[in-house]
């Protein structure tokens, strides 16, 4: 038997289901004595509603105003440089990031933007994981998997992650995230740490 539902964070109309499990619920039953129960019963009983004030880390937005017609060359141009800025202003600051999109396919696009951005503002050294006491041990574990764009961007401090990967290699960039082997992950998964949010895109710097 059934005792918890979770409902997902973007699921907003959470009370009206809550409705329709309590009226499932009575409708089962079907006895004049379950009508008297659900019918004097609040339907809010039951229902649990955790707000950011839960949050052991205090949750923060910022939105910023992204230039040019949706999703034009020049709209786009401007969030990834924007995207670029945010970034390297937290990793200056000793944060790790990371920066969730949509789609896993803008989990490479967005990492390689941001490696060759960060190549032409001349910034590669601040996303540069070469001193980590493991980045020898973990250069070796890339070396072993066949994902091209992994091997790549770890050379430059970048990692991606998203369901299309093969469980290992997400075991892997979980590992070296979480070892702080890497400063910046794209991913599509949402994950519980500190996210700053705006035009289509989530920051995440947990703190240290």
């Amino acid at each position: 038997m059934i005792r918890i539902v979770g409902l997902s964070a973007t699921l907003p109309n959470y009370k009206d289901v809550a409705e329709f499990l309590w009226s499932v619920l009575a409708s089962n039953l079907r006895t004049q004595v379950a009508d008297e129960v659900f019918c004097s019963a609040s339907r809010q009983k039951g229902l649990f509603y955790f707000d950011s004030s839960f949050r052991p880390v205090p949750l923060e937005q910022h939105f910023l105003g992204i230039r040019g017609k949706p999703n034009s060359a020049q709209s786009r141009k401007n969030l990834d440089y924007v995207t670029f800025q945010k970034v390297s202003e937290l990793v200056a600051e000793g944060h790790q990031v990371m920066v969730f999109v949509h789609a896993r396919k803008e989990t490479v696009k967005t990492a390689m933007t941001l490696r060759e951005t960060a190549i032409a503002e001349g910034k590669s050294d601040d996303f540069n994981c070469e001193e980590h006491p493991q980045y020898m041990f973990f250069r070796q574990k890339i070396g072993e998997s066949r994902n091209k764009e992994m091997k790549l961007l770890f050379d430059s401090g970048f990692g991606i992650h998203h369901a299309g990967m093969l469980r290992s290699d997400r075991n892997l960039m979980e590992r070296m995230f979480a070892e702080k082997a890497l400063k910046v992950r794209e991913a599509t998964l949402v994950t519980e740490i500190d996210v700053l949010t705006f035009s289509g895109r989530s920051f995440a710097a947990p703190q240290h």
